[in-house]
């Protein structure tokens, strides 16, 4: 499996106007959440923003859609594994009945991975209908990189972001890429 990590460089403006004088990122979730948004951050990926540990975001659509169960609640299980043994938090990112959760707890990977659930893929253009139907589902590139610039995460890693298919097609990953300031090409 093919597994991309996109990275943000400090020294553009738009990330340099994110982060206040202190120091910390900014968070735009809890702007979100005060005019309704159903977003939810887990304790340990707040603790970790508020100071400035190593965060990285993982989409779900490979829980949901990409491998039968049980491998596909190990490998969820072995990335956030990974990327803890770097020093970093995982902040994998999913729907849990319309709510979306930035770092899932065991039992929501479960939820995601079973068939039971019958899980979405959400993509961006799903978003709303996800929230209003209060679905379940496991968030694709795109809508990953969506709530991750929400919440200021600076790193992304996906293994559905195939560098060989960017020449070939246009999809909403590389489209949301482009529009996430964060993951934009430097210039």
């Amino acid at each position: 499996m093919l597994l991309s990590v996109v990275s943000v460089s400090s020294r553009r403006p738009f990330f340099k106007a994110l982060v206040s004088r202190t120091g910390r990122y900014f968070s735009q979730v809890s702007a979100a959440q005060k005019r309704g948004a159903p977003i939810e951050v887990h304790p340990e990926v707040q603790e970790a923003l508020a100071t400035n540990q190593p965060v990285v975001a993982l989409e779900t659509a490979v829980v949901t859609h990409g491998l039968p169960y049980p491998d596909n609640i190990n490998l969820a299980m072995s990335l956030e594994t990974i990327v803890r043994s770097t020093g970093s938090i995982p902040a994998t990112i999913g729907f849990i009945g319309g709510q979306v959760k930035i770092g899932l707890e065991k039992q929501d990977l479960e939820r995601l991975a079973t068939k039971d659930t019958d899980a979405a893929k959400i993509s961006r253009r799903d978003i709303g209908a996800a929230i209003a139907l209060k679905a379940d589902g496991g968030t694709t590139c795109s809508t990953t990189l969506i709530f991750a610039a929400l919440a200021g995460i600076k790193i992304f890693a996906t293994g559905g972001y195939d560098p060989i298919r960017i020449a070939l097609t246009n999809t909403a990953h590389q489209h949301q890429a482009r529009r996430s300031p964060p993951w934009r090409r430097e210039q």
